[in-house]
This record gives structure tokens, C-alpha cells and sequence, in this order.
């Protein structure tokens, strides 16, 4: 069981992925801003920076990722060739180095049983296969939830395991949409 601090924020999810109705979602901070910066690389250099990589690590094909890699991209990348996140989003290539921001927050909350059982008890709900998820998430169709768990962080005095906040149009961009 992990004690750290959860930092999850929320966002209305994309037009795009949810026409019908207003639906939000919780998700991993940590894991929007790694995705955010790899839409951003350029240049594989500036991917395994941006995923917290040595270059050189990223790509040894001895490695985790880098067969896989040279195999995508059809060989092995150099520094300065081209990147693009939106032409490999989601190969198992890149298994582990950018999780999709609401799948992160389910698997950090099924790691912290108190955590998970506030988040149920306040009303959210566990979406397997959700609009844009790549996977599951923590989905509420009502904003008036947000006031609600705060209130329950502080009663259950969970402040130390988990910070909410809003990021209006982070789970777009980092879902390379904006």
C-alpha cells in the first residue's frame, strides 16, 4: 500500500469523446503532465526527456523498450529524428512510459484500498473501457461530487493520501486533443 501523496485532478471529458452528456473525470496529474510534454517532443531526444530517460536508455535494444521501438519506427532512432506521440499512442511499445492520465488513476487508487473506498462511497464511479480512456477510469456526471469529497478527505483526515484539484482542458491536451 502506497502512502503517498495522490494527487488526482478533474476535467470534464472532451467533447470529442463524451457529444451526449457531460461526463468528468478523475485523473493522475503526474501522468497528464508526462503525456502533455511527450505531445510536445519533436524529436526522440525530447521524448525520453520528456518520459524521464536517458536517450540512450530509452533505445537500447537490450532494454525494455528499445526492440520494440526500433521495430515501430523501423529502426533504431537517433536523437534528432523525428517524433510524433500521436503516431504510436498506445503501441505496447511504449507499455509503462505513457500511461494514459485516467487509467493512472485507477491503478493508483486500487493501490490505496482507503482511497478507493472514499471515492466509491462519495459516488464515483469505476468505468471499465471509458469514452477516451484507453482503458478504465474514474468517471461522475455530477461537478457537485468534488465539494462533497473534500469534504470527506477532511473528515476521514485522508489529506495527507490524497489532493484533488481542477485542470480545465488538461485531459484533452493530454490526451493530444487539444
Amino acid at each position: 500500500m502506497s502512502t503517498k501523496l495522490l494527487t488526482l485532478v478533474y476535467d470534464e471529458m472532451p467533447q470529442d469523446l463524451s457529444p451526449d452528456e457531460a461526463v468528468f473525470c478523475l485523473f493522475s496529474a503526474v501522468a497528464a503532465d508526462v503525456a502533455v510534454r511527450a505531445y510536445a517532443a519533436k524529436t526522440w531526444a525530447q521524448f525520453a526527456e520528456a518520459v524521464g530517460l536517458p536517450f540512450d536508455e530509452l533505445v537500447d535494444t537490450t532494454g525494455d523498450w528499445g526492440e520494440e521501438i526500433a521495430e515501430a519506427f523501423g529502426k533504431v532512432p537517433r536523437p534528432s529524428d523525428p517524433f510524433r506521440l500521436a503516431d504510436y499512442w498506445g503501441m505496447w511499445c511504449f507499455a509503462g512510459l505513457v500511461i494514459p492520465p485516467c487509467q493512472a488513476a485507477v491503478l493508483a487508487v486500487f493501490d490505496r484500498p482507503a482511497i478507493n473506498r472514499l471515492l466509491t462511497d462519495v459516488g464515483f464511479e469505476f468505468a471499465g473501457g471509458a469514452p477516451g480512456s484507453d482503458g478504465d477510469a474514474i468517471i461522475f456526471r455530477d461537478i457537485g461530487l468534488i465539494p462533497r469529497l473534500e469534504q470527506e478527505i477532511a473528515g476521514r483526515r485522508l489529506q495527507r493520501q490524497i489532493s484533488i484539484r481542477g485542470a480545465p482542458r488538461l485531459l484533452a491536451k493530454a490526451m493530444g486533443l487539444a
